[in-house]
């Protein structure tokens, strides 16, 4: 439930802690939703990115660091246009809510 951006998939299963224990749903409600889930949270800062970015992108351009800086300027551009590219079609085919500035950011 922590991770989860969606409140409906949040609530969901909240359902279905309170079907186990109702105890446990009343104490994760009395610390307060909004101090350990993201889809209450009131900021989103760091955890949309779990990765080291730059990490990502020194693996994938190992194979052109020997190459003269215009093919490898060439490689960088194909590489995040067909990332951008594949990135957006698949948000267009996406119906999921999310929460606040993501869903817009999905848009």
């Amino acid at each position: 439930m922590a991770k989860l951006y969606s409140k409906t998939e949040f609530h969901n299963l909240m359902e279905k802690v309170e079907a186990v224990d109702v105890r446990v749903k009343n104490y994760l409600k009395l610390t307060g939703y909004d101090k350990w889930a993201r889809s209450y949270a009131s900021v989103h800062g760091g955890w949309t990115l779990t990765s080291n970015i730059a990490e990502s992108i020194n693996v994938a351009l190992v194979s052109t660091r020997e190459l003269p800086k215009y093919d490898f300027i060439g490689k960088f551009r194909l590489m995040f246009g067909r990332r951008n590219y594949e990135n957006k079609q698949q948000a267009v085919y996406t119906f999921t809510d999310l929460i606040g500035k993501f869903q817009e950011i999905l848009k």
